[in-house]
Order: structure tokens, then C-alpha cells, then sequence
């Protein structure tokens, strides 16, 4: 080896070894490239642990999102809890009961005047009568507002003249054949106009299923059985064509 290439080694060598100091402080190097500073050594449960970025996840089956949107047990249980406190504060049901509490303090009040002799078959039929008509015409007012409400109170005072007028006929006979039956077509009418109005299937099938039912309540033998099957013809295709205009399927 001669002097010159001694002397081209000794360069290179200082050339490598300046490279390696400026590499270790992170600056660039005579060509203007920038050195990255040196990572730091990393031992293997650094290396698992970046292949494994969820390490807690491990061994769980399915995909990584579907394991977070699974909520914990405690929401769940109150999500259930909140649901039902929901449905036991729901106006439909406060309603239903409410209404049902009325009609059992009625009748215990209607009993204890008729043991007291001081409600009379007439007054016990106009005061149904007039209940009737009452939650039928005060259902219809609210209804624009509080439409659950709305139709339970109608649906009631429908239900209250049907039996009205089926007691001051058959237990009180207070009313004549004809007259019954007449009232009675009338109520049928009035909860069809009402159903058509309003678009409340309820009431469409409250009124059919009481006109069907006017002869077998009133108990009486009719004078013609054409007279009834005219009748009934006619409570059908009144039902038919309102659940047809409508479109219910029911």
C-alpha cells in the first residue's frame, strides 16, 4: 500500500467518524440531508405492545369497534329501568286506569243511592244518558290536543249509552222496542260519523260491533227477519265503506 492510499484511508476514516458525531447530535450532514436522531432500542415487550395496540382487547372475539359499542351491564340495566318508569308514566296508561277507577267509583256510588232508595230507575238512566254524551262531546273538544286521551274519553261515552239504553229497555223498561232500537242505531250512527271525522279505527269498530249486536242486546223476537237482515247489510256496508275510504286494513 503506498504513501497516497494511507493518506485516502486516513480521510475517509476522519470523514466517517465526523459523520458518526454529527449523527449522534441529530444535525445534518455535509450533503444537507437530515440525519434522523437515533431510536432509542427498544427491548420485546415494547414490540409487542406496539403489535398488539389494544393489549386489553386480547383473546375477546369479533372486530375491535364492535367490542367498545357494547355498552356495559350497569347501562344496560338502567336503559331498561328508564324504560319501564317510561311506560308506567305514559299518558295511555294513566288514562286507561284512571278511567277504570272512575267507572268502579261510579258504580259503587250508583249502588250505594239504589240501596239508599234514592236513585230511581229514571234518574239512574239520565244520568247515564248524560255521562254518555258528557265524555263523548268533551273527548271530541280535547282531542286536537291530547288525541290518546281524546279518543278514550269518546270511546267511553259511546260504550256508556250503548249500555244505557240496553238497561232502561231490558232491566228498567223504561223505553219501547222501536224506541230502544232506534236510540240505539242512533249511538251506532253518531260513532261512525264521529270515526269518519276524527280517522279513528276504534270508534269504527266500537260502532260496528254495537249495531251488530243492537237486536241480540235488545233480546227481543224482530217482526221480520228481512227487517233484520236489512239491518245488518246495512251496518256492514257502512263499516265496508268507511274502512275502505279511510284505507284501514285492519
Amino acid at each position: 500500500m503506498t504513501i497516497h492510499d494511507n493518506s485516502r484511508l486516513e480521510r475517509r476514516i476522519a470523514e466517517l467518524e465526523e459523520r458518526v458525531r454529527m449523527l449522534e447530535r441529530g444535525q445534518p450532514d455535509a450533503a444537507g440531508a437530515a440525519l434522523p436522531a437515533p431510536e432509542v432500542e427498544r427491548g420485546p415487550r415494547a414490540a409487542n405492545a406496539d403489535s398488539s395496540p389494544e393489549p386489553s382487547l386480547r383473546g375477546l372475539k369479533g372486530p375491535v369497534s364492535q367490542v367498545k359499542a357494547r355498552p356495559p351491564r350497569s347501562a344496560v340495566g338502567s336503559d331498561a329501568m328508564a324504560s319501564i318508569k317510561k311506560i308506567l308514566r305514559s299518558e295511555d296508561l294513566i288514562n286507561k286506569v284512571g278511567i277504570f277507577l272512575l267507572l268502579i267509583g261510579l258504580a259503587f256510588l250508583f249502588k250505594w243511592g239504589i240501596d239508599r232508595g234514592w236513585i230511581t230507575p229514571v234518574v239512574r238512566v239520565a244520568f247515564g244518558a248524560v255521562l254518555g254524551m258528557g265524555l263523548v262531546v268533551f273527548g271530541a273538544r280535547i282531542r286536537s290536543r291530547r288525541v290518546r286521551y281524546g279518543q278514550v274519553l269518546v270511546g267511553g261515552g259511546i260504550a256508556t249509552l250503548y249500555i244505557t239504553l240496553f238497561s232502561a229497555f231490558q232491566l228498567y223498561e223504561l223505553l219501547s222496542y222501536p224506541v230502544a232500537l232506534t236510540l240505539m242505531t242512533g249511538v251506532t250512527a253518531l260513532s261512525f260519523a264521529l270515526s269518519l271525522r276524527q280517522a279513528d279505527v276504534v270508534l269504527a269498530i266500537i260502532a260496528t260491533a254495537g249495531g251488530l249486536g243492537t237486536p241480540f242486546l235488545l233480546l227481543e223476537t224482530p217482526s221480520s227477519i228481512l227487517w233484520l237482515v236489512v239491518y245488518t247489510s246495512l251496518i256492514a256496508a257502512c263499516a265496508i265503506a268507511i274502512f275502505f275510504e279511510k284505507g284501514w286494513r285492519s
